[in-house]
């Protein structure tokens, strides 16, 4: 098993590898972020790529630019030199996302100001949850912490972050009040807000060691035992890293959730595949969905209309960088399953994200590292590229996607600041 494992976790963790464990605080059992260096974020940024997707990044560091005009169809949501705005996260028309920053008022009488982005810890850094309205509304900072613990998520009228010690902590978009959630997040991502609950993969304390999916009932104020899945020790497929902390092996619908898990493919356990499995919220059965065998589904994804989609890569295979054919196939409840999007080879379909009946994700198909997007709906429309020759995402780019469209975190001007486009 681990043979496989370890690949696929090269693969999709080597461009996002900057999750690092936090310790040393109250409640400090939560994911922390490590963000890159800003030199880092430029060597990937300016990535070159040879048409097969072959190719190495370039170290070359951009020179500081001026926001010039904006591209057709694209628009700054973000604007002048305080920071870095990253982690996006959208829901309908309102957006969350952190700035990354560093308060002169923390700072020693001559003390030189920090690279934050190298070292959110250090004395002076700081990371403000921003909040607005699209398209027009004014920015307002939910809350200011030290250091970047996870990234925010937003959904089903709620704002969920991480505070400085690790807390789960919760914003009514309808009350403008923040509550602390009394649970506890040992190695969890953030909460997903979804159907009056919050939902997350993590650690189940109280069972000594067992992982799965878990729901904290908003309504009763407790851990819900009736919607949780079966706690066991299955290793679960990747959710992506996308907003550092954000990713999640599981996928929620009007309908079902659904996830992908690492488990036995014969009874004797010779054989390992990844396996999606679907479950109706309120039953006691997770039946395995039949899906391609010849495949691992690693990142199980439910459209708008309830269409299972997986991105998936050739059992047997292995997937290390420069040796994956990642796809994402559709699979319609009636119907023969589709192909949505075969990836450059080396493939990087980097953490697709669904908005209705849309997947996003970021690859280097065409060159450089851009944002594409198909419509599951619309299949024979095939793949189309949603960001300009001027934006500089590279692998190290967060992203959100909603029914309005899309925000990017760019470094166009040098400093990492966020776009937006619509459908």
């Amino acid at each position: 098993m681990n043979a496989l494992i370890a690949p696929h976790i090269a693969a999709v963790g080597a461009f996002v590898a900057v999750v690092a464990l936090w310790a040393g605080a109250p409640g400090c059992d939560v994911e922390a972020v490590q963000l890159p260096a800003r030199e880092d974020a430029d060597a990937i940024a300016v990535a070159e790529v040879s048409a097969d997707g072959s190719g190495t990044d370039s170290a070359a560091s951009p020179p500081e630019a001026q926001e010039g005009p904006p591209v057709a169809g694209e628009r700054a949501l973000t604007h002048g030199s305080d920071g870095d705005d990253l982690f996006p996260s959208l829901d309908g028309d309102e957006l969350v996302w952190v700035r990354i920053r560093v308060d002169a008022t923390l700072l020693a009488s001559g003390q030189e100001a920090p690279d934050c982005l190298s070292c959110p810890y250090c004395t002076g850094c700081v990371a403000d949850i921003r909040h607005r309205r699209l398209p027009d509304g004014e920015e307002e900072t939910l809350s200011t912490t030290y250091g970047v613990r996870a990234a925010p998520r937003i959904g089903d009228g709620h704002i969920v972050w991480f505070d400085q010690n690790g807390y789960i902590q919760l914003y009514d978009l309808a009350t403008r009040r923040t509550a602390s959630v009394p649970e506890t997040t040992y190695g969890n991502r953030t909460p997903i807000p979804f159907g009056g609950a919050l939902w997350w993969y993590g650690y189940d304390y109280s069972s000594w060691g067992s992982w799965g999916l878990m729901a904290y009932d908003l309504s009763a104020g407790e851990r819900s035992t009736e919607l949780v899945t079966p706690m066991d020790d299955g290793w679960w497929g990747s959710g992506g890293l996308n907003g550092m902390g954000v990713g999640q092996p599981f996928a929620l619908g009007t309908k079902r959730v659904v996830w992908s898990r690492w488990e036995a493919a014969d009874a004797q356990a010779e054989e390992w595949t990844f396996v999606v499995h679907a479950w109706p919220y309120y039953g006691t059965e997770a039946p395995a969905v039949p899906l391609d065998p010849e495949r691992d589904h690693i990142h199980p994804m439910l459209t708008a209309s309830d269409t299972l989609v997986t991105e998936n890569y050739l059992h047997g295979a292995g997937c290390t960088v420069g040796n994956c054919d990642l796809a994402l196939t559709a699979y319609p409840a009636n119907g023969a399953p589709r192909e949505l999007a075969p990836g450059a080879k080396p493939s990087l379909l980097i953490d697709p994200v669904v908005a209705g009946d849309r997947i996003v994700w970021l690859d280097h198909r065409d060159g450089l590292y851009h944002l594409w997007a198909v419509d599951v709906a619309r299949p024979a429309e095939g793949a189309r590229r949603m960001t300009s020759d001027k934006a500089k995402v590279g692998t190290l780019s967060t992203f959100a996607a909603g029914t309005r469209g899309l925000v990017w975190a760019d470094r166009r001007t040098g400093r990492w600041r966020l776009y937006s486009r619509d459908w």
